[in-house]
């Protein structure tokens, strides 16, 4: 991941990958940014770690979602709006949902805001995420904690077994 990240690829279809029809992104492996920092000054290696709880994302002209899914059992999502420059994607949440069984629970957490009308100190504040690589079948990217994260494309099976199916339909 490091690798990907070093070699500052240039983002040629990435949107169009992140977003393609019907791409859900699971969340496969984290590093956080101390564990990245300690590696390069070659004081320890760093250890990342495959994420053991089913997390997947979507892109798309509605928003972005979040989620960490429990089987059919439970959902917990997030929503907001994002944006994607370059390699930048900054996005905000705007709802979150609490899913038991087949039911969802929306809570509104603030007013969906646009991004390209907020001022440059809000804009600044956002969460974001600096993609190294947007490919048709993974995804590395550092968020604004400095950790490093690999996402792959979630096929038809892991959809329907981590519960995602339920909410990403």
């Amino acid at each position: 991941m490091i690798t990907v990240e070093k070699a500052k690829l240039k983002p040629e279809n990435w949107e169009a990958n992140l977003t393609a029809p019907g791409t859900r992104w699971r969340l496969i492996y984290t590093v956080s940014g101390k564990d990245l920092t300690a590696t390069a000054k070659k004081q320890k290696a760093g250890s990342g770690a495959y994420f053991p709880i089913n997390a997947c994302q979507k892109f798309d002209d509605t928003g972005f979602e979040n989620g960490v899914f429990f089987g059919p059992v439970a959902s917990l999502t997030f929503k907001g709006p994002w944006q994607l420059d370059a390699k930048v994607c900054h996005f905000d949440v705007s709802t979150m949902s609490i899913g038991l069984g087949p039911w969802r629970f929306p809570i509104k957490l603030k007013d969906q805001t646009r991004l390209k009308q907020m001022a440059t100190k809000e804009f600044k504040a956002l969460p974001f995420f600096v993609y190294a690589y947007v490919g048709e079948d993974i995804v590395v990217a550092r968020g604004r904690s400095g950790g490093v994260a690999l996402w792959g494309r979630a096929d038809a099976d892991w959809l329907a077994t981590s519960g995602a199916l339920a909410v990403y339909k």
